[in-house]
């Protein structure tokens, strides 16, 4: 055999070449997509961690709040409605937390009036939404909207709250006996305000 046949033989030819490259690059790339693939699958576990371990701190929160504080109307379950909005993505989970939390130590302190408690927990769910929107709101400063997002999620718990309570009872069915209920319950939305500006403050400064 010549040396110019031995070495035809021995060197590959492009299309060897060209399948040996491909291979190498597919191979590259199976590599690439597992390590992003692992990466995404690290950082889902951490957020679903971390949802876990805030969404029982914030259940922790109100449950104590509620059983340790005796002052009427004074919980952290506004303020964690509205935090709840704002740092869950998923709605089940926003709306899951405070109500969950409420549900808990209902339980541990005694139900009261079904009616009472419908307007209770959807008027919680309503500053769940406040707190979502308070998060899209991008031309509004932050602050300003969280601010306004606390103070209706206060007045939306005193009108809905009293409204059953007034539906559910005890006042005369009239615009006169709404009134007198809303009058009598005005000693309560203080200590809503209150607990609500608190809790709030105290939350919402971990974000900052």
């Amino acid at each position: 055999m010549t040396d110019l046949a031995a070495n035809r033989l021995s060197e590959p030819t492009a299309a060897q070449d060209g399948m040996g490259q491909d291979g190498l690059g597919r191979l590259d790339l199976g590599r690439n997509l597992q390590l992003i693939g692992s990466v995404m699958t690290q950082v889902m576990v951490k957020r679903a961690l971390w949802s876990c371990v805030l969404a029982s701190g914030l259940v922790g929160l109100v449950i104590a709040s509620r059983l340790w504080i005796d002052e009427p109307n004074f919980a952290a379950a506004g303020a964690v409605a509205l935090f709840s909005g704002y740092v869950f993505r998923r709605a089940w989970l926003a709306v899951g937390v405070p109500l969950a939390a409420m549900l808990i130590s209902d339980a541990l302190i005694g139900f009261y009036s079904p009616m009472l408690m419908a307007g209770v927990y959807g008027s919680l769910a309503l500053a769940v939404a406040l707190g979502a929107s308070a998060r899209r709101m991008d031309r509004v400063h932050p602050s300003v909207a969280l601010a306004g997002g606390a103070l209706a999620g206060s007045i939306a718990f005193f009108v809905l709250s009293n409204l059953f309570v007034w539906l559910g009872g005890g006042y005369a069915k009239s615009i006169s006996g709404l009134l007198e209920c809303y009058a009598m319950a005005l000693p309560f939305f203080r200590n809503t305000l209150a607990s609500d500006a608190l809790f709030g403050l105290g939350l919402f400064g971990t974000l900052a």
